[in-house]
């Protein structure tokens, strides 16, 4: 057993390559979108070490690894790794036959029981970096979900502590305070990249020019479209909360309890 997401991606593309060995399958396609690929590489959070499970230089090293522990060749793909996840959802209700309802039935929220069960009925938290970027990505795609969808309905409430009265626990509001803030000025920060200067994504575009073996300007062009477009969501979500959202107060520099 093993809790810590450090070596959960190694884990996760260690047993992908060994049911590819068993079944003799050549490809390995991972479905990670933009923000989950490049934004825990380019963000990292205080005092952690740079995350780069979901990054194409960490996929390039696991297939030299499998080639030497199982001597199979595999490739792992990332084909929506210069999409956001609203660009995804998007492109999949394009598909025939696809629909709202195969978006809005998923699950992304990874919070603990004692949070996300509400009301007799298992929930999403809604405030989690994982639900905000869900939230963001839903709308972005046009998807509108239940109500009851999330335990913390209410995003565009001017006190953080009205939309998080649900929660009973003192403990339990101050932690989804700190993961919301956490996940808010992360995405934030992560638009903000979208106007950085050439010479602060000099060394991202060379890992990753390295990794998947395009030149460095045209890793520079996706890399920058990437980050607009994510900017682009970013801004159209937070106006859809309005001027009073608590997340706004967030990103002045409030901080609620």
């Amino acid at each position: 057993r093993e809790s810590s997401f450090r070596s959960r991606g190694f884990q996760f593309a260690a047993i992908t390559g060994i049911a590819a060995q068993l079944t003799q399958v050549k490809s390995i396609v991972v479905p990670e979108s933009g923000q989950g690929v490049f934004s825990p590489a380019l963000l990292p959070l205080h005092l952690i070490y740079v995350d780069y499970r979901n990054h194409p230089s960490f996929f390039v090293k696991m297939e030299r690894f499998l080639q030497e522990t199982l001597g199979y060749k595999v490739e792992f793909k990332q084909p929506r790794m210069w999409f956001t996840k609203g660009q995804t959802l998007t492109d999949f209700l394009a598909l025939p036959d696809k629909k709202a309802e195969d978006l809005s039935s998923t699950r992304s929220c990874w919070q603990t029981r004692r949070i996300v069960n509400h009301g007799g009925k298992r929930r999403q938290c809604g405030l989690c970096a994982a639900c905000i970027l869900r939230r963001l990505s839903m709308h972005t795609a046009g998807v509108e979900e239940r109500p009851d969808t999330y335990v913390i309905k209410d995003l565009k409430s001017p006190e953080v502590g009205k939309a998080l009265s649900v929660l009973k626990k003192k403990d339990d509001r101050n932690i989804m305070i700190e993961y919301g803030m956490a996940g808010t000025r992360h995405f934030q920060r992560l638009a903000e990249l979208s106007k950085a200067p050439a010479e602060k994504l000099r060394v991202p575009v060379a890992e990753i020019a390295d990794a998947t073996g395009e030149s460095k300007d045209e890793i520079s062009t996706k890399l920058r479209g990437f980050l607009h477009q994510h900017a682009q969501e970013w801004q159209d979500f937070l106006s859809e909360q309005g001027d009073r959202s608590f997340l706004k107060d967030w990103l002045d520099g409030g901080c609620d309890d």
